[in-house]
């Protein structure tokens, strides 16, 4: 597992200057942090509802493909969300689940396979298998 978070989107992030328990970074930059993957071409982020509510303030929500609402930064690089879909869980339910690297709260794991399960499409289902394969390695 990664330590240090020198990617450049990460660096974006910060300049947010959000409270860090107040929102959780999932889906690929989840694979990067377990070293799964390499690279990661933007954030989505789940932030709680204080944060939601101040970022509202400035900025227009626009509806996901799934139905969220998110707000999008840096040229869709950072996604803001309240809430996703392909999870059941609230925000604080996967904040108070995340595992905590260089500062920044991340979607457990076995959560983020079962957001990619639920979400279903062909990207998803490859995510899946280096998820299983990782965790098959991890057991050895």
């Amino acid at each position: 597992m990664r330590t240090k978070l020198d990617y450049p989107l990460f660096e974006k992030l910060r300049s947010l200057d959000l409270d860090p328990n107040g929102f959780v970074v999932g889906c690929s930059a989840t694979l990067y942090i377990y070293e799964i993957t390499n690279k990661i071409h933007d954030l989505d982020i789940v932030v709680g509802s204080k944060i939601w509510n101040e970022i509202i303030k400035t900025n227009k929500p626009k509806t996901s493909i799934f139905g969220d609402e998110m707000i999008c930064l840096y040229d869709r690089e950072i996604e803001l969300f309240n809430r996703l879909f392909s999870s059941q869980k609230t925000a604080e339910e996967l904040i108070a689940q995340s595992v905590t690297i260089d500062g920044i709260k991340f979607i457990d794991l076995n959560t983020t396979r079962e957001m990619y399960v639920r979400m279903n499409r062909p990207k998803d289902l490859e995510k899946i298998k280096l998820i299983d394969k990782y965790l098959i390695n991890l057991g050895k």
